[in-house]
């Protein structure tokens, strides 16, 4: 049985997007260093409120989620297409024993 397209290959390539750009929003971290400065209270140095925490992380998940879902279902596409494909290859005669 052989498959035209190595599906680790094609999931390979997929992830590779993700992560360049997960690596793209890295530099946009100066801003949220600059935030947590700028509204720090009496805490200790080196410590965020919690608040100003939360809503930069919800920040930072609200940018990340779209890229990740698209992702995923481009990868649940490559997926789906294996599959069908196999077992087009394997049941195809099948039907000639009914």
């Amino acid at each position: 049985m052989i498959i035209k397209e190595n599906c680790v290959v094609q999931l390979r390539s997929e992830f590779k997007k993700w992560n360049d750009g997960l690596n793209d929003t890295k530099t946009s971290f100066d801003s949220s260093k600059e935030l947590s400065q700028n509204y720090r209270g009496r805490e200790l140095p080196g410590f965020s409120n919690y608040r100003i925490f939360e809503m930069i992380l919800q920040d930072r998940v609200a940018k990340l989620k779209e890229p990740a879902i698209e992702s995923l279902n481009s990868i649940k596409d490559i997926i789906l297409k294996q599959f069908t494909d196999v077992s087009h290859q394997c049941f195809q005669k099948l039907s000639l024993f009914f």
